[in-house]
């Protein structure tokens, strides 16, 4: 087994080899460092796995002969090369695992995720090249372990872009010698996994560069490669690797040696995150002195950002406080200082304190330190902020005053008290406001003292903060107190009407005062507020005021009812019996509103003794009662038991109730009633029965089909039969069996004598739509009775796919019926849309259905239809009946309406077809500048194209799939094989074919083709763009191929000689991953407009 093992390392390093030419092998070799970094602390051996279960990249044998080379030649380590799972049985022959490109990998083998965690986290290292991200997206601690999982590259492997040297002193970037640089190469956008808050980032993309911007100008942070520490293990990644041609530079050579080295254990090198060295956040500070709103928020952001991954690490985070802390003191702008104050009120502690609140004291920077003092979580901040409270004299101590009133800090009420005798009267403002808020009873009467000599202007405020401190009384439980404070604010002249009912409000909530004489004088008070209020009083007492109500109710006038069934129909937990003798009243009333209102209240406290009684007011009330009433029946049947609904139908026979009570059934779903509802099938009355058939269809799987259709045959009337109907069609559909519907109705067809039953067992057998059930009907037809043949000549017309096109045109052409042919004619041009043909044969069939139309609305209906083919054809077609002035005004939309669609296809065609007819002088009404404006668009765009479905084949890669040959290559690109493609779903590019758009996933490939006419023939050029390769044929012949990835914004120049006349362009297109889109443009030789050349997607 051993020798076994070592002879398929050996086959696969030679296959890996053998893959990269001598002359590439040779490039790699020159590249190679002559010499490692670090000198081995003992042997070591990496394990190089390259097994792909998702987008396999060419580089892969090429990184793998780079591994093996640099290893050779400095003695650094050496590599066995493996794709099979099995190795990670057994890791203990190796140092570290090289993941080179590996794609989806599940590691789906719980002990084998176990032994490479445990591999890594011992000691061992990882190394990840390019696609090592894109794996693990179900084990969130490998993902995380390797720095995140892949994205997108919109910095394809055809693009140059700039890359930036994160920490150009270190060791792993020593061969880039501290500078940035540009290279042709893909790079991934990962989605970070705490990326920052454990990796160094040593390379990234740079965004001054434009093209690098460009690419995806959403993005401002794209590391590149970093290092990391796993526990005892480490982490190198590069995502560097998919251009060949990267694998002999040698600058990215050294740094891959030197990260492995790493990797090994053998090459210091600093791996501290970048958020845990405090140091980084000196550089960033400095960088933002200077801030102001105009230069963008990047550089203040990037601070925030910094802190954030921190929040995690308190003794990082207080060594964070303290740089903050500094710059608060500096001469930084007022801009940056308000941004970094914003930090401060999440993270500060006492380390900030002291800064802060001498920043508090300048009305230059008060509001920006106070705000930051509003989060700050120093224990000293109580004592520190009275102090500077008291020893401040100026218009900053509003500021401190509102800080520690809105922080609750009791200890500052004396402070409060002196300041409210203060001559200014903002100061003494706040200070008075600061006692109300933290809600001190002694304060309180203080305040209350300062009312015999303070500035009338205050009086409000006092007022104000005294009813706070009742609340915050009556909240901890201090009644007495709350009591005093609200009496004496009550019964004064000097609060205003809102003050006063603030105090009723307190005074009612008291529990000290009689509830219901409190309540009875606040209704009757000539304060409109003071009645607002104790209607709200009763809102927040919902037990207290349902006793109110029920004692009071018969003395009230009827608005004042009518507000208090209001009440109550809100009222949650209030008393049921006294709600419900208070709606029974209701109920008597004369007033509508009052009865209405009387329901509402029913409905919220009924039980079900009330539940008949609501079904019979339902069901003879009108208006807002009897809307009341079906909402009160509906609440008490839920809240009651399972069987309720069921009793109340077996205890009635009044028809108007049961419906209601059905409608209730119906409307909730409720199961348990089915045998009750089944039982009133036997009614007399037409309407009930309907009604108990709407619920059946609600309940399919009750019932079995044979069941069902027993009583569909039962059903008496046109209308109950087609509520029969609905109700076996959703019980044969919810049947275990639902292919054996079509057996069941036509063996009851053929038992019935019923042409009724009969004519419902067609309309059913239509609904199912498969093949039996058209086979049926139509043999039923030729012998059926006439009004049964009415029912298949309907099911014909309402089919929902093509299969009866044939039999229809049939019906309209030759039929006796008048009747038929019309339905037939209906049924015709409503499915020749959705017919599995191509665009000639459907016009055909239109012209053939307008030329036996009877009547102008026919052709009208023909024209309707026709509307909605989208072609050139179609719009032709449509404009031959402008000159019928009985379907003018159609056939002008429909010409219309085909040319908006068809000009993304058949531009040239449909503008010169629509100014003919303009210069004709016939009436089209409707404006082609929009339709010029698109076509303009489509210059020298290739844009009729068809396509067929998307190919994959087995595990293939989208590089396999190129040279993949399929039966559609060997027949020449039959027509059978395509449909029309659409394009204009781009409104950017409205020229391109985007598969995306239609087809999602990888590892696929598409044909399309078009045809191009040129009158003389000639050499051209085709400028082709392709996400991501694409090989073309040329009336049969390879014109081009170019095996790439890379993002639609790259193309290729094509030269190609065109015969006379028509010639075919197609054209494979394959998708790795991400976007996958393809369009073409044709140009003369020197660039320019081609003549009398234009495409089309048929020749014909």
């Amino acid at each position: 087994m051993r020798y076994l093992s070592i002879l398929l390392a050996a086959l696969i390093l030679i296959t890996s080899v053998l893959a990269v030419s001598p002359e590439e092998l040779n490039k790699i070799r020159q590249a190679s460092p002559a010499q490692a970094p670090a000198k081995p602390a003992q042997p070591r051996k990496i394990l190089v796995f390259n097994l792909c279960q998702g987008f396999k990249h060419s580089s892969i044998p090429y990184v793998d002969a780079a591994v093996k080379i640099m290893g050779e030649k400095t003695g650094a380590y050496k590599s066995v090369i493996s794709s099979d799972m099995a190795v990670f049985d057994d890791l203990s022959p190796y140092d570290a695992v090289l993941f080179n490109n590996t794609t989806h990998l599940k590691f789906e083998n719980e002990a084998r995720r176990e032994n490479l965690m445990e591999f890594v986290k011992s000691g061992k290292g990882i190394i990840g090249i390019h696609a090592a991200t894109d794996n693990f997206y179900n084990w969130p601690e490998a993902a995380e372990m390797m720095g995140g999982t892949f994205v997108s590259h919109p910095w394809g492997g055809g693009g140059t872009w700039a890359v930036k040297i994160d920490e150009p002193d270190h060791v792993i970037n020593k061969s880039f010698n501290g500078k940035g640089f540009k290279i042709k190469d893909e790079i991934y956008l990962v989605k970070q996994l705490n990326l920052r808050q454990n990796a160094k980032i040593l390379l990234s993309l740079d965004f001054s560069d434009e093209a690098t911007r460009n690419a995806d100008p959403s993005q401002n942070d794209v590391p590149i490669s970093w290092v990391r520490k796993f526990e005892d293990g480490r982490v190198f990644y590069c995502s560097l690797g998919h251009v060949h041609q990267v694998l002999w530079n040698k600058a990215v050579l050294e740094h891959y040696l030197a990260g492995i080295q790493y990797a090994l254990g053998d090459l210091e090198a600093d791996d501290t995150p970048f958020a845990k060295d405090v140091s980084n956040l000196k550089p960033m500070l400095n960088g933002i002195s200077d801030w102001q709103h105009d230069d963008g928020y990047a550089p203040v952001i990037a601070v925030n950002d910094f802190v954030k991954l921190n929040y995690d690490a308190p003794q990082i985070l207080s060594e964070i406080e303290g740089l903050l802390a500094e710059f608060m003191a500096s001469d930084a702008t007022i801009a940056a200082k308000r941004y970094v104050s914003r930090i401060l009120r999440v993270i500060g502690t006492d380390k900030s304190l002291p800064v802060l609140l001498e920043l508090a004291k300048d009305p230059k920077t008060s509001d920006i330190a106070l705000y930051a003092l509003y989060g700050n979580k120093s224990e000293q901040l109580e004592s520190a902020a009275i102090e500077v409270l008291i020893r401040s004299e100026g218009p900053e101590r509003v500021g401190l005053i509102n800080l520690l009133a809105q922080r609750g800090f009791l200890q500052a009420v004396p402070s409060f008290g002196g300041l409210m005798r203060s001559e200014d009267l903002e100061v003494a403002k706040a200070a008075i406001e600061g006692i109300g808020t933290i809600g001190d009873v002694q304060g309180c009467r203080v305040m209350q003292k300062l009312m015999l000599n303070c500035d009338p202007s205050l009086y409000e405020t006092v007022y104000n903060s005294v009813l706070k401190c009742g609340f915050a009384a009556l909240e901890r439980g201090e009644r007495f107190e709350a009591v005093e404070i609200f009496e004496s604010v009550y019964h004064s002249d000097e609060p205003n009407d809102l003050q006063r009912a603030s105090a009723y409000k307190g005074l009612a909530l008291s529990g000290m005062r009689d509830f219901n004489r409190m309540i009875s004088d606040g209704l009757s008070s000539k304060n409109r507020r003071i009645r607002r209020m104790a209607v709200n009083v009763l809102r927040e007492t919902p037990q207290k005021s349902s006793e109110y109500i029920f004692r009071e109710y018969d003395n009230m006038e009827p608005e004042k009812k009518l507000m208090m069934l209001d009440i109550l129909a809100d009222a949650e937990g209030a008393e049921p019996a006294n709600s419900v003798a208070v709606a029974d009243k209701a109920l008597a009333d004369s007033y509508e509103a009052i009865r209405a209102a009387g329901w509402r209240v029913m409905g919220r406290f009924a039980g079900e003794d009330k539940a008949f009684s609501a079904a019979q007011a339902a069901a003879a009330a009108s208006g807002s009662v009897k809307e009341a009433a079906r909402a009160s029946l509906k609440r008490i049947i839920l809240r009651g038991a399972p069987d309720t609904a069921g009793r109340l139908l077996s205890e009635t026979d009044e028809p108007a109730v049961i419906r209601e009570i059905l409608n209730v059934i119906d409307e909730c779903q409720i199961k348990s009633a089915f045998d009750a509802v089944e039982g009133i099938l036997d009614s007399d009355e037409r309407a009930v029965r309907i009604a108990a058939l709407k619920v059946l269809k609600g309940m399919p799987e009750k019932l079995e089909p044979s069941r069902a259709l027993d009583i569909l045959e039962d059903s008496r009337g046109s209308s109950e039969l087609r509520a029969a109907e609905s109700m076996v069609r959703g019980v044969l559909a919810a049947a275990d069996k639902p292919d054996t519907a079509s057996d069941i109705l036509i063996q009851r067809f053929e038992s019935t004598d019923s042409d009724d039953i009969k004519s419902s067992l067609i309309n059913l057998l239509g609904g199912l739509a498969d093949g039996k059930s058209l086979d049926f009907i139509c043999s039923t037809m030729t012998t059926a009775s006439p009004s049964v043949q009415d029912a298949c000549v309907k099911a014909l017309a309402d089919w929902p796919d093509s299969r009866p096109l044939e039999r229809l045109y049939g019906l309209a052409v030759n039929s006796d019926n008048r009747i038929h042919r019309a339905l037939a004619l209906r049924g015709y041009v409503s499915k020749i849309n959705a017919a599995k043909a191509g665009s000639n044969e459907k016009n055909r069939m239109y012209r053939k259905a307008i030329q036996i139309a009877d009547s102008a609305g026919e052709k009208k209906q023909v024209l309707s239809a026709l509307s909605q083919a989208g072609t050139y054809d179609a719009m032709m077609m449509s404009l031959e009946y402008l000159s019928d002035a009985d379907v003018a005004a159609e056939a002008e939309l429909a010409a219309v309406q085909n040319a908006k669609r068809a000009v993304y296809h058949d531009h040239r065609r449909v503008i010169n077809a629509l100014e003919n007819v303009e210069n004709a002088g016939k009436p089209i009404t409707e404006c082609i500048g929009g339709l010029k404006e698109i076509a303009a668009g489509f210059e020298n765009y290739l844009v009729c194209w068809k396509a067929t479905e998307y190919i994959t084949a087995g595990n293939k890669s989208a590089k396999e799939l190129f040279d993949h040959v399929t039966e559609i290559e060997k027949s020449g690109f039959s027509e059978e094989f395509f449909y029309p493609f659409p394009v204009g779903t781009n409104a950017g590019k409205p020229w391109m074919l985007d598969f995306e758009h239609y087809y999602k996933g990888d590892n696929r490939l598409i044909y399309a083709k078009t045809w191009i006419h040129s009158d003389s023939g000639g050499d051209y050029v085709l400028l082709v763009n392709s996400d991501d390769g694409v090989k073309l044929w040329l009336n049969g012949e390879v014109v081009h191929a170019n095996n790439v990835v890379r993002p639609a914004t790259q193309s290729d120049r094509v030269e190609i000689n065109l015969k006379q006349g028509w010639n075919q362009l197609a054209a494979k297109v394959t998708q790795g991953g991400g976007q996958w889109a393809f369009f073409a443009r044709l140009e003369t030789i020197d660039g320019g407009r081609p003549g009398a050349v234009y495409s089309a997607a048929s020749k014909d």
